[in-house]
């Protein structure tokens, strides 16, 4: 209780005392492009409720191809020690502007790896941490070598858009993952959809656009 205080305190002053900077690029990696509607999705990869969603997510942009904007926002939580290592490396995964089939096979990986990223670290060093992830990232061929990823740890840029990227979405209000924005508008329950759930939502909002 008191951690969790003392997080919320911080975050406040933080998004007081500073404008979150503006970025030259938007933030979040573009999975899919569409012309109708956008999903924000503010991801944790080693929340094992973003574990539980991400099959779904990935079959409601697949029904949706065309009209569907979908983007993953890196949001590690800090209970989760280990995530914002693992949001550098996405971020690192970004900037060599790899395809969506390969940030999204990466977004899988580390999801089905969760386990050894949580409980399977308790007693590792933050080196050895940053090694595990690296010899994981590399052994699945996305086009980063151990060597690389564990070069991206100490990369001042990869580190500024990983913590940019972090203020974002506490500026956006994100508190949790899953999280989702659609089409600027916070959707606080869509953490609890259901591939149908979506489709209704979403059928729903093709219908508006089309009226409007």
């Amino acid at each position: 209780m008191h951690f969790f205080f003392l997080f919320t305190v911080v975050l406040l002053l933080e998004r007081a005392s500073a404008q979150t900077p503006v970025p030259s690029r938007p933030l979040g990696y573009t999975l899919q492009n569409g012309s109708n509607i956008v999903i924000d999705a503010f991801y944790d990869l080693l929340s094992s409720e973003c574990q539980a969603n991400w099959p779904v997510l990935q079959s409601v942009a697949k029904q949706y191809v065309g009209k569907v904007t979908l983007k993953i926002h890196m949001f590690p939580l800090p209970f989760n020690h280990q995530s914002f290592f693992v949001a550098q490396t996405a971020h690192q995964l970004m900037l060599t502007k790899c395809k969506p089939s390969v940030y999204s096979s990466f977004v899988t990986l580390i999801l089905k790896n969760q386990k050894d990223l949580t409980t399977g670290s308790v007693n590792m060093s933050e080196t050895q941490v940053k090694e595990s992830i690296a010899e994981l990232v590399s052994s699945a061929k996305l086009g980063l070598t151990e060597s690389q990823v564990l070069a991206g740890f100490k990369d001042n840029h990869v580190y500024e858009l990983s913590v940019m990227s972090w203020k974002y979405a506490a500026a956006q209000s994100i508190t949790g993952t899953p999280e989702f924005i659609v089409n600027g508008v916070e959707v606080p329950n869509a953490s609890t959809f259901i591939k149908e759930d979506w489709i209704k939502f979403i059928e729903s909002l093709l219908k508006a656009t089309l009226i409007y």
